[in-house]
């Protein structure tokens, strides 16, 4: 069961890469971060939004999930257009 898990778990954060990096192609998302590293955040970002609702029953769920839109377009919008940015460290 948790080879299974794992190998799903593999395919979308390949798939989700990809997402980022077409994205990246587009220009609308910062090229300095690194597709597969930024997968694996959000995979994790959203497992843990998950537990929220657990451990906040209260929590307003709308506004949750847009302070969480809002989260993604800040982290993932391209940096300001400049030849010069450097990759972010890893």
């Amino acid at each position: 069961m948790a080879s299974i898990l794992q190998g799903h778990s593999q395919k979308v954060r390949a798939l989700l890469a990809d997402v980022l990096r077409g994205g990246q192609a587009r220009g609308e998302i910062d090229v300095r971060l690194d597709p597969e590293t930024v997968a694996a955040v959000l995979i994790g970002v959203t497992d843990g939004l998950r537990g929220l609702w657990l451990r906040y029953p209260k929590t307003d769920s709308a506004k949750a999930v847009s302070l969480f839109a809002l989260l993604l377009q800040r982290f993932l919008s391209p940096a300001v257009r400049d030849s010069n940015l450097r990759p972010i460290d890893s």
